[in-house]
This record gives C-alpha cells, structure tokens and sequence, in this order.
C-alpha cells in the first residue's frame, strides 16, 4: 500500500487498524504522507513500514514479526508517532533512522517503543535560524535505547552562527551505544557544540548510559549538565575544550580510556 502526499492526513479518513499485512515488498510505502496505523499485524514482508524524508505516519500498538525491516523513519519526521509497537523475530530487529537535521523550532519527542532506534548516520539537533528566540529541542522517553553505527555522532546546537541556531537534548535515563560490539565499531558519542543551550532545564544527560563510544560526550565551546550516569567501555568518557565549562557531577566511570578531559 503506497500512501502519496495527496493521501489525506486525518486519522478519521486515511487509517489502517487492526489489519493483517503479509508478504509484501513495501507492506506501508509513506511518500510525503502522514496515514495512521494502528493495532496490525506485519509479517513476512521486506519493508513494513518506510516512510520518505517527508512523512510522519503514526505506527502504534502494532505487531512486527518476521519481516527483513520492520520500521525506516528519518530523525525529523519522528516525534509523539511511535510508540507501543512489539517486534520479534525480524532480520532487523529495530528502529531503522537514517541521518538527519532537526531543526524546526520545537521540541521533537522521541519515545520508548518495543526496539530500539539504529541511527545509522550522523543528525543535527539545532534550530536553522539565525535569530534569538527560537530553538530545536530532542527529547528522549525514559527507557529508551539509541545503538549507533560505527563512528556516527549526535551533534546538539550549531558550531558557529550569529544570534540563533540553538539546539538542545533533554535525555533522562537513556541508553547511548554502539549499534555493534567491540571497540572497532564504537560510535563517535555526543557532541555540544557552542550553540547547545546554556541551561539544566533544556539541555542535560541524566542518569543515562553511555557505552562504547570514541568521546561518549565531546564539548566545544559547550556547558552541558551532565548527572547521575554511568560511562563504560569508552575513549573518552568526557572531554572538555578550553572553551567548555560542562557540569559533571554523580556520574560512575568505569573501563574507559580517560574519564574526564577538562582544563
């Protein structure tokens, strides 16, 4: 079923609900459409559920099984859209997102779901926009977990800009890692560059874990808070440039390189 961007966005009109889809090639093909999906059954096919660079279906309370991928979504097109979903038994047992820029001036909330999110490419969190007042915001739901590919990173607010392009994550009880094991395959981390919002309210990692990764937290010119989490298995846990002024504090490090780098 392919939904085009003439589909109507209305979940009273445009839905698929407690269907059966097997043995397709794209069972949900979304090309600049939003339909919403709810409480089916996916299984056997290639591609359950694709969705293009400019759609934002809504897939909750489904059953993926035995599909080659259940789920491809790009990072600016999820937010409050997936969510309650079960997946066993596929080839790729995740949430497939590619790289990406969220960059509206919003907050993008990306919530626990039955997999975790394959980020297989590097994304940008920051507002485009050469102004004060205006921001993009991630934030992420308690329990949910974000494996990355090989060094690919998480980069919060711009490195350089006037007045604007500020970006900021709010990430309590998180899991960061690699998306494969072994310190060859350790993902690049999260970098705050100066454009990552000054302030514990809207820009913080707490009590997350953060395993695996080259610099778990890497800060330009950057004054993140981060609290209450754990550090395993990295390069650097935390750097921090001379332009840097991070909080860091009950945080647990073990088996990294260097804990902490700070002048």
């Amino acid at each position: 079923i392919t939904f085009y961007n003439k589909s109507w966005d209305d979940e009273e009109n445009n839905f698929i609900k407690s269907c059966i889809i097997s043995n397709a090639d794209d069972a949900i093909n979304c090309i600049s459409a939003n339909p919403v999906i709810r409480n089916s059954t996916f299984n056997g096919n290639d591609d359950a559920i694709f969705a293009d660079g400019g759609s934002q279906p809504t897939a909750s309370y489904n059953t993926f099984t035995a599909n080659s991928r259940p789920v491809y979504i790009y990072p600016h097109k999820i937010d409050n859209n997936l969510y309650g979903n079960s997946y066993s038994d596929n080839a790729k047992d995740y949430i497939e997102v590619p790289g990406g820029h969220l960059s509206e001036n919003k907050t993008y909330h990306w919530l626990k779901d039955g997999a975790p999110y394959v980020i297989t490419d590097n994304i940008n969190v920051y507002r485009e926009y050469n102004g004060d007042g205006q921001h993009s915001w991630l934030n992420i739901e308690s329990g949910t977990e974000l494996q990355f590919y090989g060094g690919k990173r998480l980069y919060i607010g711009k490195d350089h800009g006037g007045g604007g392009y500020w970006g900021g994550i709010q990430a309590e009880g998180v899991t960061f890692t690699a998306f494969s094991e072994g310190t060859e395959n350790r993902w690049g981390g999260i970098t705050f560059y100066n454009k990552s919002w000054d302030g514990e309210e809207n820009n913080f990692i707490k009590s997350c874990i953060l395993s695996n990764a080259d610099e778990a937290i890497s800060c330009i010119s950057a004054n993140p808070v981060i609290r209450n989490s754990t550090f395993n298995g990295n390069g650097n846990a935390i750097f921090a440039d001379e332009g840097s002024q991070p909080t860091v504090s009950h945080n647990t490090f073990t088996a990294n390189s260097r804990p902490v780098y700070i002048y």
